[in-house]
């Protein structure tokens, strides 16, 4: 019996183990860098890299990329981790459009941060052109992108990259905006600005396969396209033709689903 009840509490701690790994990895990390408009003429452009889903999390790194020619970067900051600039930053190739980054929680409790929160804030000066546009995107080299939490082990997590479109003043393009961004989300759309006789590249998240009506408003807030599609749930992607867009000028991609929608405004030119 006492084998018996030994076999029985062995079983059972290794099914809680398994299972609280089950709970740990059950949301991966989002990182999200802004897809926004600075103004070209302007001394300063504040890019907050966010967080969501941030949960008992014990370290993370990667490297983020951008064109030094649209963007010289000033200085680092507004840490939503203890951290700081010295060690948890490699800023020498800061010129050549690329930072590092790298940050360990010493007490290896786990850190919780809320969804939405500011992991750090890139402070830039816009140099580039009028309507030149920096990608700022999340890469693995030389930094390999990872996260890992209170498993001690590499869990899977989602970098959500960005673009920087530089602008005149009033014709800020912010970031997406979405109500229910767990159901309906844009998450890219490319190029921005749009060129004629391009095409725009819309990706976007579904929970739930329904149908969804695309809308393109124009800067007076009127439908110029409207179209209900079928799509499967996860990541989907559809293609706008440069025609859609009758004059340049700024223009509002609008999903719905519902009560649910997401939009992200576009620059034709």
């Amino acid at each position: 019996m006492k084998k018996t009840g030994k076999a029985h509490l062995t079983a059972l701690f290794f099914l809680v183990i398994a299972c609280y790994g089950a709970i740990a990895q059950s949301s991966a990390p989002i990182f999200s860098a802004p897809t926004d408009t600075a103004q070209f003429s302007s001394s300063r452009y504040v890019a907050n890299i966010r967080v969501s889903q941030f949960k008992k999390i014990i370290g993370t790194q990667f490297t983020l990329t951008w064109d030094p020619a649209v963007l010289s970067l000033d200085s680092v900051g507004q840490f939503g981790l203890p951290m700081t600039n010295d060690n948890n930053f490699g800023l020498l190739a800061s010129e050549s459009g690329m930072l590092r980054f790298a940050w360990n929680e010493e007490g290896l409790k786990g850190i919780d941060l809320k969804d939405n929160s500011t992991l750090f804030s890139l402070f830039f000066r816009p140099i580039g052109k009028l309507h030149s546009v920096s990608p700022l995107h999340f890469t693995d080299v030389p930094t390999v992108k990872e996260v890992v939490d209170l498993s001690y082990k590499a869990v899977p997590a989602e970098f959500r990259n960005g673009w920087v479109v530089l602008g005149e003043s009033g014709s800020a393009v912010t970031s997406v905006l979405s109500n229910q961004p767990e159901w309906l989300e844009i998450r890219s759309a490319f190029p921005n600005p749009l060129e004629a006789g391009s095409s725009l590249q819309v990706e976007f998240f579904l929970k739930s396969a329904q149908p969804v009506q695309i809308q393109v408003l124009d800067s007076q807030g009127k439908v110029i396209y409207l179209q209900d599609r079928n799509f499967s749930s996860g990541i989907n992607r559809f293609e706008l033709a440069s025609p859609v867009f009758p004059v340049t000028g700024v223009y509002l991609i609008r999903l719905n689903q519902g009560d649910r929608y997401s939009t992200q405004k576009i620059l034709f030119r």
